[in-house]
């Protein structure tokens, strides 16, 4: 399945702003990955990996 643009901006949109969120993505995204769903265990960990990055841009510059 194909994930259209505008629900991925929207699912990075709500891990920028929801901590408890982000903390079921990331484990949603490990729960998949354990489970041999590999795709969508690593879509979401992209996700969730991109609005960490959108929360601290200067410490992960080095």
């Amino acid at each position: 399945m194909v994930l259209t643009r505008d629900f991925r901006e929207t699912v990075q949109a709500d891990a920028k702003r929801n901590p408890i969120f982000r903390r079921g993505l990331l484990s949603d995204a490990l729960k998949s990955l354990l489970s041999g769903e590999v795709t969508l265990g690593k879509e979401m960990l992209r996700d969730y990996i991109i609005s960490r990055k959108q929360l601290r841009p200067n410490r992960l510059k080095n």
